[in-house]
């Protein structure tokens, strides 16, 4: 009773227990059900604290508690626990299916406040797996509750939102929010919600290179975080601090403050801050003191860091910055490898503001190695890039920001009416700039015809089209890039499918397995021997999974070059594409001599090969073919070749355009179902990756691809 009565004392004074003060008065006898469930759920914000299993044991005696008292509310919160529990062990399934039993709950008893904590836990796991549109859902969802929930939650919904816009380049909503957090915190003297907002704002303000209000909150946000514990978050705000000194000028306090961060982020073992840290101090040694052996020194350092790193953008930044070092000190070809990588991940992304600049610096290396004909091929390109670039418009916060001040965003319908206008007027002011950039180019290329006449006009126009390329180059092939994303993004929809459906039988047995198990046990039938058999089942069936998952796990990895069997990538082809061939009643038919081999990546064979099954697939579907063959073929020439013939009958291809399939951007098939890259990209591999060849021809009632590939002996 007495322990009882200090915890009681205890929450009126509003005073959090510790750890070892939770498990110690859970110990003892005396106190009531609700006084022990109080208890469990006070052990939620210490999960970095304990392991998993004794996490998970704790919220199911939670739920036990809650039921026994009939406490529907904190029965909701312990299952809400416990899907975050299996969900962070790797649990994925169970955890949505702890949540649909919070939610279920929340709506049998009409708990607002319930409901908005399932909504809020399920945008956390969305954004675990970066699918960020249905966390917004999810995070709007949780609002339509804020007056039920606790003001602490209010504030993380808010913050994930700000963050989420920020990440998504919505610079305006994303302030919108980081403001609500603020007033927010400032309200409830919640000073460690104050500190994420003040930082975030500062953010915004950074990104937009408006960097006086940028330091402001940022040191606003670091006033903030210091009357908190949180050492690791305060020099992160100082580490942002350091950036706008930085983009100031005042490369002096910038390389003082990153030199402090650096030896608390060291003492702290914060490897991915020492990784931005060394990046920070080797562009104010390359952009500041113009020092490109110094840089690259700080870079070397970051490398050893680079797996710590995130996010993609980041890594091209770092092979940005090295080519460009690597450039001043006019090692040219070192500088064209990092430059590259720069170039296709921000492609990939895509980067923008990156791509931008390396596409740049590419230019300039082609002209220091006076490869004009290069620089010719990228040029007609850029006024398309421009066009599309153009459309977007950078957000006015500090409009936005001072509206909220003055109205909290009570007259936002004509805010919006009023931006509408701006953004039109802006657009065709940019098209103006389009049409003027188009002329220059124009008159750049045919500047670079002449020059290539004659030796004399060369030189003239080297100076001249560098000068071009500083004031109006931007980015090339975002085309490309976005093509490029949705023929992988297509791959790998595919390949999750193929993975579902090898998965499904395994699951409904282990599913099955479990529920014997445990009526063996309700029943009091549970011998030694079942559970034996059992555990061997389950692992066997697991154990299958997991080679499954390793088999097309290896199918994204491009091997090194080896002698490998074409008998064996083939089979690997279609047992990637069993479920395809299955689902549409496609038979193949293969006969290949385990005796012939080839030289390279097999992995790279593997992707031709899926995707002629892909492109046979789509054929078959779209003339609506009922018996769907495919023949598989291969011998070797008189010349020592390797010949492999790829056969359907799905109807061929129709002669006016049978000379274009290879082409880039070229399709048969309608705008949503193809994008005109596969065939691009088989031939690009056979051509380049293998040296060899690949065509296509018309025979009865179907196409015919023919690859010529050196033999094994041949290519070593």
């Amino acid at each position: 009773m007495f322990a009882a009565l200090i915890l009681m004392m205890l929450n009126l004074l509003g005073k959090e227990l510790s750890l070892s003060e939770i498990e110690e008065r859970l110990s003892d006898s005396q106190l009531s059900k609700s006084e022990h469930l109080e208890l469990l759920l006070q052990l939620s914000p210490y999960k970095k604290s304990l392991s998993a299993d004794t996490l998970l044991n704790y919220a199911e005696e939670a739920i036990e508690l809650s039921r026994a008292i009939s406490d529907y509310t904190s029965e909701g919160k312990s299952l809400i626990w416990k899907a975050e529990i299996v969900y962070n062990d790797g649990n994925t399934i169970e955890g949505y299916e702890y949540l649909e039993k919070a939610k279920k709950l929340a709506i049998e008893r009409d708990i607002d406040s319930l409901k908005g904590n399932v909504h809020f836990q399920r945008s956390l796991f969305k954004i675990a797996e970066f699918d960020f549109i249905l966390a917004k859902s999810e995070l709007y969802k949780a609002l339509q509750f804020e007056e039920q929930i606790a003001s602490s939650q209010l504030n993380r919904i808010y913050n994930n939102l700000a963050n989420i816009f920020y990440y998504q380049s919505d610079y305006a909503e994303s302030m919108n929010y980081y403001l609500k957090q603020r007033d927010l915190a400032e309200a409830e003297n919640d000073w460690s919600e104050l500190g994420y907002a003040f930082g975030g704002i500062g953010n915004i303000y950074n990104e937009l290179l408006d960097l006086k209000p940028a330091l402001e909150n940022y040191e606003k946000a670091l006033e903030a975080i210091k009357k908190v514990d949180k050492p690791m978050m305060e020099y992160s705000v100082e580490n942002n601090i350091g950036t706008v000194y930085s983009k100031m000028g005042d490369n002096e306090s910038a390389e003082r403050i990153y030199n402090s961060v650096l030896r608390k982020a060291i003492e702290y073992d914060d490897k991915e801050t020492i990784y931005y840290i060394y990046i920070n101090l080797g562009m104010i040694e390359s952009s500041g003191n113009e020092d490109y052996s110094k840089a690259l020194t700080y870079y070397e350092k970051a490398k050893e860091y680079l797996k710590y790193v995130q996010f993609d953008n980041e890594i091209a930044l770092y092979e940005l910055n090295t080519g460009v070092a690597y450039y001043h000190l006019s090692e040219y070809d070192v500088a064209m490898e990092h430059l590259q990588k720069a170039y296709d991940i921000s492609v990939e992304i895509p980067a923008l503001d990156t791509l931008n600049r390396a596409l740049e610096m590419i230019v300039k290396v082609k002209l220091a190695l006076h490869e004009y004909d290069i620089i010719s091929e990228l040029l007609p390109e850029y006024f398309d890039l421009q066009t599309r670039i153009g459309a977007q418009i950078s957000m006015h916060v500090s409009e936005i920001h001072s509206e909220y001040y003055q109205q909290k965003f009570a007259h936002q319908n004509k805010i919006l009416s009023q931006r509408e206008k701006i953004y039109a007027m802006e657009i065709e002011q940019q098209r103006k700039v389009n049409l003027y950039i188009m002329l220059i180019l124009l008159m750049a290329i045919i500047l670079l015809i002449y020059a290539a006449i004659t030796n004399r006009a060369l030189k003239k126009m080297k100076n001249s089209l560098e000068v071009k390329v500083k004031e109006n180059l931007a980015k090339l092939r975002h085309q490309d890039s976005l093509l490029i994303m949705q023929n992988h993004q297509a791959a790998m929809g595919e390949m999750i499918s193929m993975i579902a459906h090898q998965w499904k039988q395994p699951l409904n047995s282990i599913g099955i397995i479990s529920q014997n198990l445990q009526d063996a046990y309700e029943f009091d039938e549970l011998t030694e021997e079942t559970m034996s058999d059992s555990v061997k089942n389950i692992m066997e069936l697991v154990n299958f999974m997991a080679e499954t998952i390793n088999s097309f796990r290896n199918y994204y990895i491009i091997s090194e070059e080896q002698h490998f069997s074409l008998k064996e990538v083939i089979e690997h082809s279609l047992q990637f594409s069993k479920p395809i061939l299955t689902r549409y009643k496609i038979s193949v038919k293969h006969e290949i001599s385990e005796a012939i081999l080839l030289n390279g990546a097999p992995n790279l064979l593997v992707q031709v090969f899926l995707s002629l099954i892909g492109n046979s697939r789509d054929a078959f579907i779209e003339k609506e073919i009922t018996d769907c063959k495919i023949t598989i073929s291969a011998k070797t020439t008189q010349d020592s070749k390797i010949q492999i013939e790829f056969d359907d009958n799905a109807g061929g291809i129709p002669e006016e355009v049978i000379s274009r399939v290879f082409d880039p951007y070229f399709t048969t098939k309608s705008a949503e179902n193809g994008t005109g890259i596969g065939l691009y990209i088989c031939q690009s591999v056979i051509e380049e990756k293998f040296g060899g060849t690949i065509r296509i021809e018309n025979i009865r009632g179907g196409s015919r691809f023919v690859i010529e590939l050196p033999s094994s002996e041949e290519s070593s």
